[in-house]
Order: C-alpha cells, then structure tokens, then sequence
C-alpha cells in the first residue's frame, strides 16, 4: 500500500457510539463513498472522541492516512475487499465544496422475484411500498434475553415479502407509513418455511421516502396499475409435501446431479436411520435475537461477533450439526440446523454439554448417541454450489417427522402396484 495517500469522500452512513459489552472500550464506524466505489472506517477509544462529532452524514472529507486491512466478507456487507481503521496519524479536513460527481450512495437493488434465489444469510439492497405494519412484539429468547420486535409487508412490481425490525427500528417505525416506499441497504435473507423473509439487522440503512427515480417509477406503477395486481409472497411459499417425491438414499445423489446451481435447490423425502454425529453439534453464536453468526473468541475471555462488530461476554449455543443418515441403499452426510436439530436430539442447544471434563465429554457422548438407530422421515433440500471452482452437492434436512405407518403402508401398495403394471407390460 501506498505509505501517504489522501481520499475524498463523502459519508453516506454512520452507526452511533457503542460501547464493549464489558464496558472498557467505545467504538463507531462509518461508511465513506466516491465515484470508484465504498468502504467502512471504524474508529475506536481516542478515535472514536475525535471523528465521530465531526463526520457528518452527506458531508464531503479529505481523509489522509489509515489503516488498511482486508475485509471480512462474512459481515461486511459493502462492495470493498478492504475496510479501514483510524488511528492517530489520521488526518480528516472538511471539503468545503459539494462535489457532484461524489453520489450519496452506492446501491445494487435486487426485485422481490429474485430474494429466492440469493443465498440464506445473504445482504441485499432492495425497495418496496409498505402494505402492511404489524403490531410490535415483545418476547423472550431462549436465553431468556428481551427482543422487540415489528413484521411489515413490502411489495413491487415482481413480488412482495414479510420485513422483519428489530429493537428501536421495530419501536421508532411509523405507523404512518402504509403506502410509502422504504428503501432497505444491506437488510440479510432468511429462510422461512420454504420461503424467504428478510430481517433487519444493526448495520442495515432504513430510508423513506428515498429520492430516487426507481422509487419514483415503483410509486407510478404503484398507482396506475399496482394496485390491482395479486402478487406472489415469497414469505408464504411453502410447500406441498404430497407433491415432494420419495428417494432412496441412494437416488438422493442422483437426483442432486440434476438440481442447478441457481434457485434453491430441489426437495425430496427420505426415511431413514442416524447413524453417526459428528462431534460439536452446536456452537458458541451471537447473542442477538437476529443473528446466528460464529462468535471469535478473545484472549481476555470476551467473544466478538464479526457480522455485528459488537463485543459480549456471554454467547447462545446454536445446533449446526453434520449427520450421517442410513438405509437400505446407502449412506448420506446432511446438515441439520437449529429447529430439525431440536426436533431430532429432543431438547435445545442450550442443554448440550460442551465442557471439557471427562464427565462433560461422556454425557455428550450420550447426547450424540441417543438419536441414533431410530427410523424417521427427513425432508432433505438438495443444491448444487459452488466452492474452489468446483460444483459441489449439498444435502440439508428441513424437516423432521416420526414415521407414520399407515402413510407407509399406502406408498408401499403404491409401489407394488407400479411394479405390477411394468411386469404386466
């Protein structure tokens, strides 16, 4: 990297002052935008003092010296391969002059129509007009932790989809806003019963009412025709279970050979048996209601959450566990999650033992082998992705149910009817 540059930038986000969840440091960050592109800046303690009351959203700045680190792509949401960091030989000057050429924002909006097909966990930027505003929620979460939250329905000219605000957004979020257009940076994709949803997270810019001629176009299409139009919901797109066809584990690869790379994959329905738990079904996770993100742990005992940027002391165990499935015609690795996980081993995360002692180690031990040998039914989500340049299957379960032997009993006279037919022609 260059050892003296200057950028001049403008800032087109700031998130307020947070402190460490132990309480000994402060921090913000700020994203900052050219004409070539964006990038995050954080400042901390000193830093933090210094560039936080000065740096104004929508003002122009000379910025010289930072440091340059690359970017954690698993939460860093912006188009930059780099973030920076101020210390204290940073420089930021005042541009007094409106350069037009700098845009406000940096933007890549995908329609409702293609949230299926992004990945789950995924960032987006995306507009709609609010249809509906639910009634604020407040609950608890498993670790018996507070959470507001708020369900608004947004809608396009491809589609609409469920909104979900959390905490202040969910409170502060107007009434009022039935039929205006809202304009979500960086909002993260869900999966929900086989459809999807989106969830606002801290990092995620809210606007309405934004100045910009795709909002205007969508208000015009709104009222000349939109609002006569029966849309698609993404967020109700369950599915059928009697249309799901029945696979061996055996065909389960064959038929994954067939699924393309885009979309979200292809379903089937297997019945089969556990037969082995990979070790550390669960895993120490941010402790935020809308966050499922792998915490980093620290040297003092502290753990950081690098979707969140926050820092916490304490952490919620998540399932994510890899299971090796059995039948009759072969074996198949498949990923569980947090609710077929639960479903499966019977009691939450919270409950496995992840100790290090010998009697922590047993009592996992009993935990992995307890669902092992019994028959179920498993709805597995066949994809195909790509990882290193090299398509790649990828099995995972998204239903769990005891089996049913009078549903059993009618496939297999099915299936012997079939075979019957074929033998008679």
């Amino acid at each position: 990297f260059f050892d003296r540059w200057t950028i001049q930038v403008r800032v087109a986000y700031k998130k307020p002052v947070r402190a460490f969840s132990n309480g000994e440091g402060r921090l913000f960050s700020c994203d900052l935008i050219d004409e070539t592109g964006e990038i995050r800046a954080t400042g901390f303690g000193d830093e933090c003092d210094r560039f936080e009351p000065m740096l104004i959203v929508g003002n122009i700045y000379y910025i010289t010296q930072a440091q340059i680190k690359y970017a954690n792509k698993q939460f860093n949401t912006l188009n930059n391969d780099f973030e920076m960091t101020f210390n204290n030989e940073t420089i930021i000057e005042t541009c007094i002059d409106n350069i037009s050429s700098i845009p406000v924002q940096h933007l890549h909006f995908i329609s409702i129509d293609q949230i299926q097909n992004m990945e789950n966990n995924s960032f987006i930027d995306v507009i709609g007009i609010v249809m509906n505003i639910n009634d604020i929620v407040h609950g608890k979460s498993k670790q018996n932790k507070d959470y507001t939250k708020r369900d608004i329905l947004i809608l396009d000219q491809t589609g609409q989809i469920i909104v979900t605000l959390w905490y202040q957004m969910a409170e502060n979020f107007p009434m009022s806003s039935i039929r205006t257009i809202i304009m979500l940076k960086g909002v993260c994709v869900n999966d929900f019963n086989g459809g999807r949803t989106l969830s606002v997270l801290g990092s995620t810019q809210l606007t309405i009412d934004p100045d910009l001629p795709l909002a205007h176009d969508l208000r015009r299409w709104y009222l000349e025709e939109g609002m006569n139009i029966e849309m698609t919901d993404l967020t109700a797109q369950s599915t059928n279970q009697e249309t799901i066809p029945w696979k061996t584990l055996a065909q389960v690869t064959e038929y994954g050979t067939n699924v393309s790379s885009t979309g979200n994959g292809e379903l089937c329905r297997v019945k089969g048996v556990c037969v082995h738990v990979r070790h550390d079904p669960v895993y120490k996770a941010c402790t935020r209601i809308d966050c499922k993100k792998k915490l980093q742990e620290n040297n003092d005992g502290t753990y950081y959450c690098s979707k969140c940027d926050l820092h916490y002391e304490d952490y919620k165990l998540l399932y994510m566990a890899s299971i090796l499935l059995s039948d009759s015609t072969g074996y198949q690795w498949v990923n569980f999650f947090e609710k077929e996980s639960e479903i499966l081993f019977g009691f939450p995360a919270e409950q496995f033992p992840i100790g290090k002692t010998k009697d922590d180690e047993d009592k996992a031990y009993q935990k992995l082998i307890s669902i092992c040998g019994e028959e179920k039914l498993f709805l597995i989500r066949v994809k195909s992705t790509r990882y290193n340049n090299h398509d790649r299957l990828q099995f995972t379960c998204v239903g769990v149910e005891s089996v049913d032997a009078h549903l059993m009993c009618r496939l297999y006279l099915e299936d012997i009817g079939r075979m019957c037919r074929l033998s008679s022609n």
